[in-house]
């Protein structure tokens, strides 16, 4: 392959993996928001509504709705922990892979499939997502149920 293809490609790969990462950010940062302000604000109308009506049981299941949203928000937190940690150690094994390079330990291949072995998939916070809005419906579905019951 010609270098002037060559580089050309190589340029569109980064253009792309930033692209794609940016993304990633983006929507990753929309769907924390997105669960934090759903589970906080559903705690709080449980709360509000319990304290209107001087009672811990306003209607059935009150007690379960605010338990699974208040697990929805630690679900949350739980997730902004781990992914915390997932970076932190992606970075850790980044620097040491670039003082291996520097020191001529690892090529630049080395250091590629180095970085490309660590993935981004990690299921204990696709879990604690999928936790926080499970915890989310329920509780939503409770109060749902229970007020159509009148």
């Amino acid at each position: 392959m010609p270098s002037e293809m060559r580089e050309a490609r190589l340029d569109y790969v980064r253009e792309r993996w930033s692209q794609l990462a940016d993304l990633e950010q983006e929507y990753g940062r929309a769907v924390f928001t997105y669960l934090m302000v759903v589970n906080s604000g559903g705690a709080a109308a449980v709360l509000s509504f319990m304290g209107a009506m001087k009672t811990t049981t306003p209607i059935p299941g009150a007690q379960w709705m605010l338990a699974l949203y208040l697990l929805g928000v630690i679900l949350v937190g739980v997730v902004r922990g781990l992914s915390h940690y997932r970076i932190a150690w992606r970075y850790g094994r980044w620097r040491a892979g670039v003082q291996k390079l520097y020191k001529e330990e690892w090529g630049w291949e080395e250091l590629q499939r180095d970085d490309e072995s660590l993935g981004w998939y990690y299921w204990p916070v696709e879990a604690a997502v999928w936790g926080s809005f499970l915890s989310f419906l329920a509780a939503t579905g409770i109060g749902a149920l229970n007020i159509l019951k009148g």
